[in-house]
C-alpha cells in the first residue's frame, strides 16, 4: 500500500507488535536517531516528534502501558547506530522501533552498507521488533541518503515515511513555507515535529486495522539474502572496560554516564606528547571515535593499525564550528584483511594541563565474518 510519501508494502512485524500490545497491556517503543529523533529545535521533549508518536500509541489503546525510548544522538550516523542499537534499544526488547538516519548518512555504497547491517541487526534480535524508517531531507533542496536508503527498506519490505515527499514537495508546491516548520532548513521547530509525527501516525492508523498473520504463520518471517557485505552487523565498542593492549600517559575516564546522550563518557583521556595506548581487535572494519572540541587548543593525535606508520590517520581533536563538540568516526580499515589486529592511538601535539584533554571515546570493531563478541582482555607492558 502506498499513501503519499507513506510506504506499507508488508508492515507484518509491526501488524504483530499491535498484537502484542493488545495481549500484553505493554509495548517498549524505541526511536533510534540523530538530531530531530534526539528533539533538536523542539521547545520541549514532549513536542519531539518522538513523543507525539508515543502519546499516539497511549491515545490508541490506553488499557495499554508503555515504556518509550528516545535513543537520538545529534551528529550520529547508521554506523555508530549499528555498534550501539544492542546497548542503547535492543537490551529493553523493544516492539516497534523508528530509525532515523537518512541525513546524518551520506548517499554513498558505504552507508548503504552500515544502514543494512543496523537493520540486519535488528531484524536478528529474538523479539523481531516492527521497525518503521523515517526518511527525513534537508527542505532546502531535498537531499539525503534517500536513494541508498529506499533501496534497502524496499529489499526487506520496511515501512517508511518519506520527508521529501511530503513535507519537502509541500514547500516546492508553495503550500508550505520552510520558515513555518524549520528556522535552519534542517531541524524542525514544533509544528514541523507535529507533521513528522502525524506522518508517522498515519501510517500507524493504516497499520492498525490490518489483520495479524494466521497462527500457522506466526513464526518469525526470513530475513532475505543482504544486498551488501553487510561487515558492521556485529560491530562492537572498545571501551575502558576492557584493558589495553598497551597503555603510556593514557588514563580512564571513570565519571558516570548519565543517560544516551551523555557520549563522552567511558572513554580515555590524555594531553602530553607521545602518550599513547594500544588495542587488541578483531574483525575486517576498524574504526576510532573520539572527541574535537571547540575548546581550542586541543591535542592532536594518530591512529596505526598493525604498527603502519606510513598509513596513519590524523585524529585533530580541534573544532572549527561553534555549535559544540563533535563525536567524530573515522574509518581506520574497511573490508580489511579479516582477523586480529593492534590499533594504536598516540598523541603528536600535546596541550598544558589546564587546557583540553584528548578524548578517546572508543574504538569500533566489525566485519561481516564475526559474531557479537568482544576482544580478549590481555595486557601487556609497554615496550
Amino acid at each position: 500500500m502506498t499513501l503519499r510519501g507513506i510506504h506499507l508494502e508488508n508492515p507484518r512485524d509491526i501488524i504483530q507488535a499491535v498484537k502484542r500490545v493488545k495481549e500484553e497491556k505493554h509495548g517498549v517503543l524505541a526511536f533510534l536517531g540523530g538530531s530531530i529523533t534526539q528533539g533538536s529545535l523542539a521547545t520541549k521533549p514532549e513536542t519531539c516528534y518522538a513523543y507525539l508518536v508515543y502519546e499516539w500509541w497511549k491515545k490508541t489503546y490506553p488499557d495499554a502501558s508503555f515504556t518509550y525510548i528516545n535513543a537520538g544522538i545529534g551528529g550520529t550516523n547508521s554506523l555508530f547506530g549499528a555498534a550501539r542499537v544492542e546497548e542503547d534499544v535492543l537490551s529493553c526488547n523493544p516492539d516497534f522501533l523508528i530509525l532515523d538516519f537518512s541525513v546524518n548518512d551520506d548517499n554513498t555504497d558505504f552507508f548503504m552498507e552500515t544502514y543494512e547491517s543496523l537493520i540486519v541487526r535488528i531484524l536478528s534480535h529474538s523479539k523481531r521488533p516492527g521497525v518503521m524508517a523515517l526518511c527525513n531531507a534537508f527542505y532546502e533542496d531535498g537531499s539525503s541518503a534517500f536513494e541508498r536508503h529506499k533501496k534497502v527498506l524496499d529489499h526487506y519490505s520496511i515501512p517508511y515515511v518519506s520527508v521529501r515527499e511530503t513535507l519537502y514537495q509541500d514547500i516546492l508546491d508553495g503550500k508550505t513555507a520552510i520558515k513555518d516548520i524549520t528556522p535552519d532548513g534542517l531541524h524542525p521547530n514544533d509544528e514541523g515535529h507535529k507533521k513528522i509525527a502525524d506522518l508517522i501516525t498515519m501510517a500507524l492508523e493504516e497499520i492498525k486495522g490490518m489483520e495479524p498473520v494466521s497462527s500457522e504463520e506466526t513464526g518469525q518471517a526470513n530475513i532475505p539474502v543482504p544486498l551488501t557485505p553487510c561487515s558492521y552487523q556485529y560491530a562492537s565498542r572498545i571501551q575502558n572496560n576492557i584493558t589495553p593492549f598497551q597503555c603510556r600517559g593514557f588514563l580512564p575516564d571513570d565519571s558516570v554516564k548519565c543517560g544516551v546522550t551523555d557520549v563522552f563518557k567511558r572513554g580515555w583521556i590524555s594531553r602530553r606528547m607521545g602518550d599513547r595506548i594500544v588495542f587488541e581487535t578483531e574483525g575486517s572494519c576498524l574504526l576510532v571515535q573520539y572527541r574535537r572540541t571547540i575548546k581550542r587548543p586541543a591535542p592532536v593525535a594518530a591512529a596505526y593499525v598493525d604498527g603502519d606508520r606510513d598509513h596513519g590517520v590524523i585524529l585533530d581533536g580541534n573544532f572549527d564550528e561553534e555549535w559544540g563538540d563533535c563525536l567524530a568516526l573515522t574509518t581506520l580499515l574497511h573490508h580489511g584483511k579479516p582477523g586480529k589486529h593492534l590499533v594504536e592511538i598516540k598523541i603528536l601535539k600535546g596541550v598544558e594541563e589546564e587546557e583540553t584533554l584528548f578524548y578517546l571515546v572508543s574504538i569500533i570493531q566489525s566485519g561481516s565474518e564475526l559474531e557479537l563478541n568482544t576482544p580478549m582482555d590481555r595486557h601487556s607492558p609497554m615496550q
